[in-house]
C-alpha cells in the first residue's frame, strides 16, 4: 500500500476523532480557522488531503503536538519508548477481530442461503394461512430470526494476544480503483425503483381484499425502511473504499448484507403472491429487478472488500491465537 495515502488516513482520522472528543462540528472549526466547509468535508470522504500548513493549524488549535495527529496511538507508544531510551518489556493485550474472508470470497454461496431460507418461509405461510389470521406476523418474525442467526454467524470472531503497541487490520490492496459514482448510481436506480413498487403498491391496495391488504401494508412498510437504508448507504459510500480499516468493520459490506436481508423480504413476498394467484405484473417484474440490482450489488461488494487483506502490524512476537468464535 502506498505509506503516504496511509498517512494520510491517519492524520484525517486523528483529525476527526479530536473533533468528536472536543464536540466541535465540521462548520464550527471552519469558521474559527477561516476556512471552506466543503473542505472537511473533502478531509473526510478522502477526496482531498490536509496540508502541511493545515496539519499544524488543527495541533495549535486542538493545542496538541502535531505527532498526535500525525501517529497512530499504537505508533505514538513506540515513539515514547525509544525516547526514554530503554528498550521496555511490552504488556499484551488480547486483540478482538472479526475475519470476514472466508464469506467473501463466496458472496454466491450466501445468497443462495438466503434464497433457501426466503422459499421455505414461503411454504410455510402458504401452510399456516389456513390456521391464523396473523399468519405473516409470523412469517416475518420467521424470516426476521433466520435472518439475524445467518447473519450473527458470518462475522467470524478471532481473538490473539498481541503486543501493547502492535495492531491487526485490514489493509486494502485494490486490482482496481473503485468507481463510486457508479455504486451512487445503482443506489438511486434502486430508490427509483422502489418509489414505482410504492405507487404501484398504494394504487392497488384500494382494489385489494382484507387479508391481502394486510399483507401488501407489511411490504410496503418493509419498503420503506430499506429506502431508509438506500439513503444511508449512498451518505456511506465515499467512507466505504478506505485504504487501511483499524476498527475491523468493513461498513460497506455491512450495509450491501443489510439492504439484501430487506430484499429478501420481497423476495418472500413475490413468491407468496405466485403461490397465492394474486400476481400483480408491474409489482412482480419490479420487485425482481430490484431483488436482481440487490444481488449484483452485493456480489461486486464482496468482490471489492476480498481484495482487502489480514495484515499484522508487528514489532515483536506473531500473534497467537486464543480460540475461534464460529
Amino acid at each position: 500500500m502506498d505509506q503516504i495515502t496511509r498517512r494520510q488516513e491517519i492524520i484525517q482520522d486523528n483529525f476527526f476523532k479530536h473533533l468528536k472528543s472536543k464536540g466541535i462540528t465540521m462548520s464550527a472549526y471552519a469558521l474559527a480557522n477561516d476556512l471552506d466547509r466543503t473542505l472537511l468535508s473533502k478531509w473526510k470522504s478522502g477526496v482531498s488531503n490536509m496540508s502541511p500548513e493545515h496539519i499544524y493549524q488543527a495541533a495549535s488549535y486542538f493545542n496538541i503536538s502535531v505527532n498526535e495527529l500525525y501517529y497512530t496511538k499504537n505508533e505514538l507508544l513506540r515513539i515514547g519508548a525509544v525516547e526514554a531510551g530503554f528498550e521496555p518489556q511490552i504488556p499484551q493485550k488480547i486483540k478482538l477481530f472479526l475475519n470476514y474472508k472466508p464469506f467473501l470470497r463466496k458472496p454466491v454461496i450466501l445468497i443462495f442461503l438466503f434464497v433457501v431460507i426466503s422459499v421455505i418461509v414461503s411454504f410455510v405461510a402458504q401452510i399456516i394461512k389456513l390456521n391464523s389470521d396473523y399468519f405473516m406476523i409470523v412469517v416475518f418474525g420467521m424470516l426476521t430470526v433466520s435472518l439475524y442467526i445467518l447473519i450473527r454467524y458470518l462475522k467470524r470472531i478471532e481473538q490473539f494476544i498481541i503486543n501493547y503497541t502492535d495492531d491487526i487490520y485490514y489493509e486494502a490492496k485494490p486490482l482496481k480503483q473503485v468507481s463510486v459514482k457508479l455504486n451512487i448510481y445503482s443506489r438511486i436506480i434502486m430508490f427509483i425503483l422502489m418509489i414505482l413498487l410504492l405507487v404501484f403498491c398504494i394504487l392497488l391496495f384500494t382494489q385489494l381484499e382484507a387479508s391481502i391488504a394486510y399483507i401488501m401494508s407489511l411490504y410496503i412498510v418493509v419498503m420503506l425502511l430499506q429506502m431508509m437504508l438506500l439513503i444511508v448507504s449512498v451518505a456511506h459510500i465515499p467512507f466505504r473504499f478506505k485504504v487501511v480499516r483499524y476498527d475491523n468493520q468493513l461498513d460497506g459490506y455491512d450495509l450491501s448484507l443489510l439492504i439484501l436481508s430487506f430484499s429478501s423480504f420481497q423476495f418472500v413476498y413475490i413468491l407468496f403472491t405466485l403461490f397465492a394467484t394474486t400476481l400483480n405484473i408491474p409489482i412482480l417484474i419490479l420487485s425482481c429487478l430490484l431483488y436482481s440490482l440487490n444481488i449484483i450489488d452485493f456480489i461486486n461488494i464482496s468482490k471489492y472488500y476480498n481484495q482487502y487483506e489480514i495484515i499484522f502490524d508487528a514489532h515483536g512476537k506473531p500473534p497467537q491465537k486464543l480460540y475461534q468464535d464460529k
